[in-house]
């Protein structure tokens, strides 16, 4: 309870910056937001099909695809920096309430558009599909990594509500922030956000 209300205490101090900047958390977090649903089918497609430009950023989609798909880490090996996972993957800043796993309307609208594209034709062929929670490094780990899994699940509760995604694999991880987008800065609201990472069939991606 102690850990939680220090957590609780620095992420409002945080949040009070913010809005002497004139920003708010969430705010922060919508402008983030990416343009379109095929904006992360394009992310995503396998890349025979992709169109993507490797290492573009669009508004709240980070298309840093990997060339050709890395190595799976090591057990144990614990980094600040965010690391490439296996397959295709897509960051989206999905707005939540403040220190809650509550979505925004909208987390909702992205979340949408995310439904869209991984029931669209071009991502038919993905066999399953990791929900990861990021947060950033403000508050202590265990509580960062407890409501980064809040989060991912939240978002697999709000997919697994279309009707074509209710029987696709979707698993959620909570990374806390042990994976930082930016770890030169540790608070920034790049950091918040949910990595989308989907699998083919053999060969692919």
């Amino acid at each position: 309870m102690i850990i939680q209300s220090h957590s609780l205490v620095a992420r409002l101090l945080v949040l009070a910056m913010c809005q002497c900047a004139g920003l708010s958390m969430v705010g922060a977090q919508t402008l983030g937001a990416p343009k379109s649903t095929q904006e992360i089918i394009d992310a995503l497609k396998p890349d025979a099909e992709s169109t993507g430009v490797p290492g573009q950023r669009t508004r709240g989609l980070s298309l840093d695809v990997p060339d050709k798909k890395p190595a799976r880490p090591s057990a144990g090996g614990a980094s600040s920096a965010a690391k490439a996972p296996e397959g295709k993957f897509v960051d989206l800043n999905v707005p939540f309430e403040f220190n809650s796993d509550q979505l925004t309307p909208d987390g909702r609208d992205l979340l949408t558009k995310l439904a869209e594209a991984l029931t669209s034709k071009e991502l038919s062929s993905i066999t399953a599909v990791t929900l990861e929670g990021h947060t950033d490094g403000v508050g202590s780990p265990d509580y960062n990594k407890a409501l980064s899994l809040r989060r991912a699940q939240a978002v697999r509760g709000f997919l697994q509500g279309a009707q074509e995604l209710k029987g696709k694999q979707l698993r959620v991880v909570g990374k806390g922030a042990s994976e930082l987008a930016n770890p030169s800065q540790p608070e920034d609201g790049v950091n918040r956000r949910v990595r989308v990472v989907v699998y083919y069939a053999s060969g692919k991606p």
